[in-house]
């Protein structure tokens, strides 16, 4: 099927700088070609009115001025005075020292994607995964991991796609996680793959533990997570034993206290412990039991600590 253009309109045309079609309609995303196009096409006198712009496109005011601040950069759009300004650009609050390290801004980050295809392949990706068009802080973050950290597209579009297979689908995780593998020397899919399902495996753990413990939906503290992966994954023990060994803290402690439940772990670890029936024999064991012979009773799982030993526990943090 052939198509062209038809030339017969009834209403007249209005004219688009070339540069923006020829230049920049790889790297605009759907709002901001919209919102030039409104742009050109509505404000003779200059003034532009996100408000009104936001009402039409069923967006919000930040999304339009994210997209105005896009052709800003770009130098196709102006504040002839303050109060232009004002609209387009919200107010920043007062920094200390400038932030380290420097991100590319949107200009930047739109060469950076004219010249380089790996670029513009990740951005475009990246774009799909979310689902809308990238903030600025978005693509200057990739951009970042990309010209910076030296990340080759495709890890970075392995740590979006591990981000929103973990339900943390946001740039300040997606950083994490790459700062991360650089910082192990992650440099190849192979080693990316061993290391998702390395943190796969880790929150998998947490979940368990935090499903044990009866904790809030939140995040692991570091001394959380690396208990919860060396009881879970290394040591194979069952939800039931830590929900045994959490009991034990509260009943000692009053409170929940990683480092009580930590030593408590520990110590059926030594003794071969792995659930709740293991825990139960070794209690109950006869004849040339070790647990036996020493008299320690398993079963009972409150600590035997100095109180020099209790205290330190209790003031950790």
């Amino acid at each position: 099927m052939q198509f062209k253009v038809r030339k017969d309109f009834k209403t007249p045309p209005f004219s688009v700088p070339s540069e923006i079609v020829d230049s920049h309609i790889k790297l605009a995303g759907a709002l901001q070609l919209r919102v030039i196009l409104y742009c050109l096409r509505h404000t003779y006198d200059g003034e532009i009115n996100p408000e009104e712009m936001a009402n039409l496109f069923n967006v919000t005011v930040d999304d339009i001025c994210d997209a105005l601040m896009f052709w800003c950069e770009l130098g196709f759009i102006e504040g002839e005075n303050d109060l232009v300004v004002e609209k387009l650009i919200p107010p920043t609050p007062k920094k200390v020292a400038p932030p380290k390290p420097i991100r590319p801004d949107r200009k930047e980050v739109a060469r950076r994607g004219l010249e380089s295809p790996e670029i513009a392949f990740l951005l475009n990706e990246a774009q799909q995964k979310f689902g809308r068009m990238l903030k600025q802080s978005e693509s200057s973050v990739l951009v970042w991991l990309y010209d910076d950290l030296g990340m080759d597209a495709s890890l970075i579009l392995m740590v979006l796609e591990y981000a929103r297979q973990a339900e943390r689908f946001n740039i300040s995780y997606i950083e994490k996680v790459a700062k991360d593998w650089v910082d192990n020397g992650i440099n190849s899919i192979s080693a990316a793959e061993n290391r998702i399902v390395e943190l796969g495996n880790a929150r998998t753990a947490w979940y368990k533990m935090q499903r044990a413990f009866g904790l809030d939906n939140r995040a692991p503290s570091e001394s959380e997570s690396k208990l919860a992966v060396q009881a879970i994954v290394e040591w194979k023990m069952t939800e039931a034993l830590l929900k045994k060994a959490y009991d034990a803290c509260v009943d000692s402690l009053g409170r929940y206290k990683v480092t009580y439940i930590k030593k408590v772990l520990t110590e059926w670890h030594k003794a071969g412990i792995k659930d709740v029936k293991d825990l139960e024999n070794q209690s109950t064991a006869t004849g040339d039991k070790p647990a036996a012979k020493k008299g320690k009773n398993f079963l009972n799982t409150t600590l035997d600590l100095s109180e020099a030993t209790l205290s330190k526990i209790i003031n950790e943090d």
